[in-house]
């Protein structure tokens, strides 16, 4: 018996940021959102895309930003990968969001969310009825209260890669 799985729509995706300056009692970050999508999809990336902020401590949204996208490009798997014989066909169409951000210095600290409907269409394997998932995409800027500091950080950042093959050695 053979079963087909299709995701439609976002398949994945990294949201980061990178502090970049203080004052005024605001800390001003460069926040990054890449989303992937198969490139047979036939739907498009939003634009804009919604960033909603939180505050940590009381989960109150704090603001709402409609942030442009900047640029789609594709990134498929190289036939010539000498980690793979008989590669799949594998490719991703990848949607890049950027924008400045200032917020108040805070205690408790922000959620940065982004949430997609319908990401993955007819999996099998949840409640009955319940067959459209969709992904929320979060990043974490920590409150003062944690550390002193904290909030002049950065968040985890991957490599620029394809993501979408990984070899052992």
């Amino acid at each position: 018996s053979v079963v087909t799985a299709r995701a439609d729509h976002i398949s994945g995706g990294e949201f980061f940021y990178t502090y970049t300056s203080s004052g005024n009692g605001q800390n001003q970050y460069q926040v990054y959102l890449r989303l992937f999508m198969l490139c047979s999809s036939m739907r498009q990336f939003d634009n804009p895309a919604k960033i909603s902020v939180f505050n940590r401590g009381n989960s109150t949204r704090v603001k709402d930003v409609s942030v442009p996208l900047q640029r789609v490009e594709n990134i498929s798997i190289m036939a010539d990968n000498p980690c793979m014989s008989n590669p799949p066909t594998v490719c991703y169409k990848v949607g890049y969001y950027e924008f400045t951000l200032s917020l108040p210095v805070s205690q408790e600290g922000f959620l940065l969310s982004y949430q997609v409907n319908f990401r993955v269409d007819n999996m099998n394997n949840l409640t009955p009825g319940y067959n459209r998932v969709g992904a929320t995409f979060v990043a974490e800027i920590p409150g003062e209260k944690s550390l002193v500091g904290a909030s002049n950080n950065n968040s985890a950042r991957f490599g620029d890669n394809d993501l979408s093959i990984v070899c052992g050695n």
